[in-house]
Order: structure tokens, then sequence, then C-alpha cells
């Protein structure tokens, strides 16, 4: 499972910081929907100039991702 994918699942729409990114991310047609690549991902959205909150946001979810996904599913 990709990071993306599951973000959606988890918090599209909850209305939290993590929400407001996986809002953000539907919206965005250039997000890489299918890395789980911590870096990459980073580096996306500090390319796109993303503020504060959404790389504090990122950061706390890949955290929650990385613990709850195994790596197994992750390459799925």
């Amino acid at each position: 499972m990709s990071f993306y994918k599951w973000l959606i699942k988890n918090y599209k729409g909850s209305g939290c910081p993590k929400g407001d990114l996986a809002d953000d991310a539907v919206r965005d047609s250039e997000f890489s929907k299918n890395s789980s690549s911590f870096k990459q991902i980073l580096n996306y959205l500090n390319s796109q100039g993303d503020c504060y909150g959404c790389i504090s946001a990122f950061e706390e979810a890949f955290n929650e991702f990385e613990k709850l996904v195994p790596k197994c599913k992750k390459r799925l």
C-alpha cells in the first residue's frame, strides 16, 4: 500500500491537519500516488513550497504509516 492510499483511506475529509494533507494530495495531480518513500514525498512537498504545518502533518502521518503498515504491504 502506498503512503497516498493509506493517507486517503485514513484521513481524507477528517478536518485535522493530516486530513488537510490528504485533501490537498487528492487535488494535486502531481502528488506521488505510488510512492512510500519519505524522502521522495518530502522533497516534493518542499519543492511546492508547502508550509511548516503541511510538512509537520506529513511527518506525523508518515511516522504513523511506518508503524501501522507492514513493509511487505508497502511494496504493493
